[in-house]
């Protein structure tokens, strides 16, 4: 059901992408967005997710979840906030580096020299006037390798400065 939710999200985000810029490609370099979520470990507790859809007219819509074990006590809020322009321009320019020509996974052991397991992962999508980009890592993956994209990842959210956000990457 989950998955199905996150599916029906990133269509409904790419139709409003192509109704916003009226194509299916934003010629525009203002207009496009970014999908920010990360997920839990498998053995979690008290599991937290957050998605972060950024739109670049500096809207941002929040969505954060927790469960405490049981998926039937899924717990959910969602709101709308705007960002100031450096903020903004500080999270882009964070994930900037990170940003793979088109789709670069790195979750699973086989896609990594080293992996632990256990740890959450964070997917990121980008669309906007250079195309669209995957990025799906999980924190065990490489860990000492790739430091420096993990803690980009962990530290990008903190960069919108948005109240009462809390990122369970951190």
């Amino acid at each position: 059901m989950l998955r199905l939710s996150l599916f029906l999200s990133a269509s409904a985000l790419f139709a409003v992408s192509c109704a916003y810029s009226g194509s299916s490609e934003p010629e525009d370099p203002q207009v496009g967005w970014v999908s920010f979520e990360t997920r839990p470990g498998p053995f979690c507790g008290r599991c937290d997710s957050l998605k972060l859809t950024v739109f670049y007219d500096q809207h941002v819509l929040v969505e954060q979840g927790y469960w405490r074990g049981d998926y039937e006590d899924w717990q959910v809020s969602n709101r709308l906030v705007k960002v100031s322009p450096t903020a903004l321009s500080n999270f882009l320019d964070r994930l900037a580096p990170h940003r793979p020509k088109d789709i670069l996974v790195l979750r699973e052991e086989s896609q990594c020299e080293s992996f632990w397991t256990d740890h959450p992962e964070v997917f990121v999508l980008w669309r906007d006037a250079k195309g669209y980009s995957q990025l799906h890592y999980n924190y065990g993956c490489d860990r000492e390798l790739r430091q420096q994209l993990a803690e980009a990842l962990s530290s990008a959210p903190r960069l919108l400065e948005i109240t009462g956000l809390e990122n369970p990457a951190d």
